[in-house]
């Protein structure tokens, strides 16, 4: 943990930020919105005890600015096409909600609770909207299913009757 968090800046970002940031003219009074390997880095830091930790009160603060409307996160960058060589998305990621989500669940934090519920919404309504093939593995485009199901259970989040009849119909033919 200590290794991670020699890479912590003053701002509650973490030192992978600094490509961005060189990309900029100048560094804005608010971090780049950059959700992706910052969620990585939470999850690990929660799981591991440092959730509730106060050097990281900065760091759950942007996490829950950084959500958007729609429940989800998404690198700014995605608005515009710049971040990778995607096309441009106006919805939130599955891959960084999903790492959002379970950075906040691993956390344990009350004051986050609307957040993962958010998360878990926008992650539910995701899963509802593939087809039923698609989304029965244990790894979908970054979704880990059966820790979501969990989540959602967990979170009391209603998954949609066609999306749920499919993945425990999955599940029950391994069993």
């Amino acid at each position: 943990c200590e290794y991670t968090m020699q890479f912590q800046c003053s701002d509650g970002t973490f030192g992978s930020f600094a490509k961005s940031y060189l990309k900029c003219s100048a560094k804005p009074a608010t971090p780049v919105n950059i959700p992706c390997h910052f969620a990585g880095y939470m999850m690990g830091l929660a799981k591991v005890g440092m959730g509730n930790h106060k050097r990281l009160d900065k760091s759950w603060k942007l996490l829950q600015t950084w959500q958007r409307e729609d429940g989800g996160w998404l690198n700014e960058r995605h608005l515009t096409g710049e971040a990778s060589p995607y096309k441009v998305w106006t919805r939130s990621c599955p891959w960084v909600t999903y790492f959002s989500c379970a950075a906040i669940k691993h956390s344990s934090s009350l004051e986050s609770k609307d957040s993962l519920r958010r998360g878990l919404t926008f992650l539910s309504n995701h899963l509802a909207a593939k087809e039923a093939n698609n989304m029965c593995s244990f790894y979908y485009h970054g979704h880990e299913t059966l820790k979501e199901l969990l989540m959602f259970a967990e979170e009391g989040i209603a998954v949609k009757p066609n999306a749920m009849t499919q993945m425990m119909k999955w599940l029950m033919e391994m069993y």
